[in-house]
């Protein structure tokens, strides 16, 4: 969490995959009440359906547990446990809020994934993917000082996710090295950006008052409460400066120092240790590291810059044509499949689709997020798969979206699987047990509401039940297993 120098504190989210075995679905008839926070919120007791392990993790408003599903205790989960009191006071139960909302709409290989929420008596619980490469200030303290090469793998990965933000009208608010986990101990471990709590959704115009972050790493204007999302690329200068020489752009301990630093200090540019950095290196250092905002880099201009290119690791290899011919012959078929195909996608492991996101990232050459119609022709063409203008339009209409024509992260993964070759038997029942919320051995139209409003998704009531009667064929008003197994799996497969 980070720090924030009003009495506003914002809580830091963590959330879970949907529950996969049918021991783990809450009964919907069990339901008494609806959550006072938010409706994806479950209110039952997460006790019943996962089993929380040791702590992980620390925040200013509660513990962070290792948890697993209580019918699979092989595959872990982060729990965030936090206090109802922490709430009570000065309205701050918004911050949770916002942070669920935000969570729930981004789609990004470098922002760790929620899954599900609970809620009892006393407590909240966030359920999020389990990253177990510890933190990215563990690595920096190990290290001490990073050669470009490898800061600016890492430096890019966070600008990436910083400008997927932006575009999306989010800023973050407290980017730092603590809010950074890997995923696993690898040596190319994927990079996830974590608490949302202080994050601010706000229109590219607008200006921000509230006084938040982590001294060490708060932009000059936020002290003075009026600045933008231009913020968070001083911190990333922060972590870049820090991971380049080994010492904090400014080494404050508390917002009232960092509030003096910031006046009357500038950021040291000289130095043997900075003379070791290269002219492209100190030149978006110092880009970065403006205080005045206006003059300060943004994101769009950051990712152009010459220092990423001259840092790049000469070896590209080249995207399997196999990956365009699985986006060709995907084809959208119902409201089904397309929900189903998120939860599977969501609780894959790193291993299952390492290839697919290495993929996605390559394609997306605009570094929004996403995938366009100029990116998909340009990654075909170079990978010598033809792909006609109808071919392409086609993929955007079954895949992504055909009125903004991109295609978001989870869709592009939904989508590839079958490069994979990783959806069978077992797996489809554990997404159908994610719909089938009764335990019935069917899926109703109230059933996939209330499984879909978990997630944080509205639909139109109506669009359901006429999906329902057109798959329900052996009982009207039911899907069986066999039914909703034949509408996931392509025919071909």
């Amino acid at each position: 969490m980070g720090n924030c120098f009003k009495k506003e504190k914002p809580v830091k989210t963590d959330t879970t995959p949907r529950k996969r075995s049918r021991r783990m679905t809450p009964m919907l008839d069990t339901i008494i009440h609806k959550s006072s926070i938010h409706p994806s919120i479950i209110t039952m007791n997460v006790k019943d359906f996962w089993k929380i392990h040791e702590i992980i993790g620390k925040g200013h408003f509660g513990a962070v547990y290792r948890g697993t599903p209580v019918d699979n205790l092989y595959k872990n989960y982060a729990i965030k446990s936090i206090p109802k009191k922490m709430f009570r006071k000065d309205n701050r139960i918004r911050y949770l809020k916002g942070e669920l909302e935000t969570l729930q709409m981004l789609d990004h290989p470098n922002i760790i994934k929620l899954y599900q929420s609970y809620e009892d008596s006393s407590s909240l619980y966030l359920v999020t993917e389990y990253c177990s490469g510890g933190k990215l200030l563990d690595k920096i303290i190990t290290r001490r000082v990073f050669s470009e090469k490898e800061a600016a793998s890492i430096i890019l990965k966070i600008l990436k996710t910083i400008f997927y933000l932006h575009a999306n009208n989010i800023s973050h608010r407290d980017i730092k090295p603590d809010n950074f986990l890997f995923e696993n101990n690898s040596e190319k471990a994927e990079l996830k950006l974590i608490d949302f709590g202080l994050s601010k959704i706000c229109g590219s115009e607008a200006r921000i008052s509230s006084v938040v972050g982590t001294p060490q790493y708060v932009a000059p204007e936020v002290l003075e409460g009026n600045y933008d999302s231009k913020c968070d690329l001083w911190s990333l200068g922060a972590i870049m400066y820090l991971m380049l020489t080994g010492k904090m752009a400014m080494d404050v301990r508390s917002p009232a120092e960092a509030f003096v630093a910031l006046k009357t200090k500038e950021v040291r540019t000289q130095g043997p240790d900075i003379d070791m950095i290269s002219a492209s290196g100190k030149d978006l250092l110092w880009k970065l590291l403006k205080k005045n905002p206006r003059e300060r880099i943004d994101a769009r201009d950051a990712l152009e810059h010459k220092w990423f290119t001259e840092q790049k690791e000469k070896k590209s290899i080249g995207i399997d044509p196999e990956i365009f011919h699985c986006l060709k012959k995907y084809k959208y078929t119902s409201l089904l499949k397309k929900d189903a195909m998120d939860i599977i996608v969501k609780d894959l492991t790193y291993a299952e689709i390492c290839d697919l996101r290495k993929a996605f990232v390559q394609i997306d050459k605009s570094n929004l997020g996403v995938i366009n119609i100029d990116d998909l022709s340009t990654a075909a063409k170079k990978a010598k798969y033809k792909l006609k203008d109808n071919d392409i339009m086609s993929i955007f209409a079954n895949v992504g979206s055909e009125t903004n024509l991109t295609i978001k992260y989870s869709e592009f993964l939904a989508a590839t699987l079958s490069y994979k070759n990783v959806i069978n038997e077992k797996l489809l029942r554990e997404t159908f047990s994610a719909f089938d919320i009764n335990e019935c051995g069917f899926i109703n139209e109230a059933n996939f509401i209330e499984a879909l409003k978990r997630r944080g998704n509205n639909v139109d009531p109506e669009k359901v039940k006429s999906m329902i009667k057109d798959l329900g064929k052996t009982n009207p008003g039911f899907i069986t297993f066999e039914e909703f197994k034949a509408e996931i799996v392509d025919k071909d497969e």
